[in-house]
């Protein structure tokens, strides 16, 4: 068990390396807290207060960003369906490969999704139609229904 007078002396190392970092990055911690302070966010919430549109205007901001977004990753994954061709961008979707897309999508949100779909090289995405992805899933057992997996037999057997 450690002293009281070497647990203090751990106490000002820390201090002083703590007191060392807010100095180095005095610029960055300032900006941060200008960025997260009460003062920003009450200025924010009046803001939204005395412009009604304020809402709406951030909200197209938002999804024209997350469309970019998506419209870069189709054209970065060929634009286009890989197992009919289908091309129409309203109609493709973004698979991964190796299942596991919902879980992820729901964890990040589907502008991190896109994101991390554009720095990836390892070929974990790929784009379906709509119609190929559902036929994919059934495939694959992917799809759950009543709680559970269920296979449905091929009705042209």
């Amino acid at each position: 068990m450690a002293s009281k007078a070497s647990y203090r002396k751990h106490c000002e190392k820390v201090k002083a390396k703590n007191k060392a970092y807010r100095q180095a990055h005095a610029e960055e911690l300032h900006a941060y807290e200008l960025k997260r302070s009460p003062i920003r966010i009450a200025l924010q919430r009046k803001k939204r207060q005395a412009d009604p549109e304020y809402r709406r205007k951030v909200n197209e901001e938002v999804r024209s960003r997350r469309i970019a977004a998506r419209l870069a990753l189709i054209e970065k994954l060929g634009g286009k369906c890989v197992r009919c061709g289908f091309d129409d961008w309203r109609g493709l979707q973004i698979d991964h490969v190796k299942g596991g897309g919902t879980k992820e999508l729901l964890r990040l949100g589907a502008g991190k999704v896109y994101r991390l779909a554009l720095e990836n090289k390892d070929g974990h995405y790929q784009l379906l139609c709509a119609n190929c992805n559902q036929i994919k899933r059934y495939e694959e057992g992917q799809h759950n229904w009543l709680g559970g997996r269920i296979r449905i037999a091929d009705p042209a057997c």
